[in-house]
């Protein structure tokens, strides 16, 4: 069983809050100074320990160093509570989201 939402499902985000995911820090420098901006659509496998065993990106903004920021800085930030089985086991899931490149 997938989780269709956040609010149903076992996999809530633990440890920093999603908003705490990314920080300014992250944006890539040359796309700053570039004045490049974009969505990048993602989706992350998690793996029985809530860990993320793999991003996926599902739609491109358009730069290749701003999707590849997205992916690696969800790789060392997000974690999650793992999703449980019927019999209350952990279990891998996804989530898929967006990561909003704006310059601040």
């Amino acid at each position: 069983m997938r989780c269709a939402t956040m609010a149903l499902c076992a996999c809530a985000a633990t440890g920093p809050a999603y908003a705490q995911w990314s920080v300014g820090e992250d944006y890539p420098a040359k796309a700053l100074r570039e004045g490049r901006q974009g969505t990048t659509h993602y989706r992350l496998v998690i793996s029985q320990l809530g860990g993320i065993d793999d991003c996926i990106i599902t739609q491109s903004s358009g730069h290749a160093d701003l999707d590849e920021a997205t992916c690696n800085m969800l790789k060392r930030r997000a974690r999650f509570r793992p999703a449980k089985d019927v019999q209350g086991l952990p279990m891998g899931d996804t989530y898929s989201g967006q990561m909003i490149w704006r310059i601040p």
